[in-house]
């Protein structure tokens, strides 16, 4: 499974003695992981993310800004600024620039505690 949602269009909370919203992303509790990397990353206008697959953990994208074109198995969903990710385990997945400016995104791999 893999969900997208977009942090402009989600639900909105308030913290920290309602000092704080937020957009929760990841709950806790939600999964039992430990993070293996969290790195901010671009791609150059045209640039594409080699298809690759992650068995042991679940991946999770964050795009600050451009346009791009996920690739989740079978099935391309475009993205945007503001869109937050999350690819589970086995799923085949590439990220491309189909944008004319720079694309820039966050990513997080959690490693599966099975």
């Amino acid at each position: 499974m893999s969900e997208l949602l977009n942090v402009f269009s989600g639900v909105k909370e308030t913290t920290h003695n309602e000092t704080t919203n937020v957009v929760r992303l990841i709950r806790n509790g939600e999964i039992n992981a430990k993070i293996a990397t969290y790195n901010y990353a671009f791609l150059e206008p045209g640039g594409r993310v080699e298809e690759h697959v992650h068995d042991d953990c679940i991946e999770y994208f964050f795009i600050l800004s451009g346009l791009g074109t996920i690739y989740l198995n079978e099935e391309s969903r475009h993205v945007k600024k503001g869109d937050f990710i999350q690819i589970d385990a086995t799923i085949r997945h590439s990220l491309e620039n189909t944008g004319e400016d720079l694309f820039e995104f966050l990513t997080l791999r959690a490693i599966l505690d099975i």
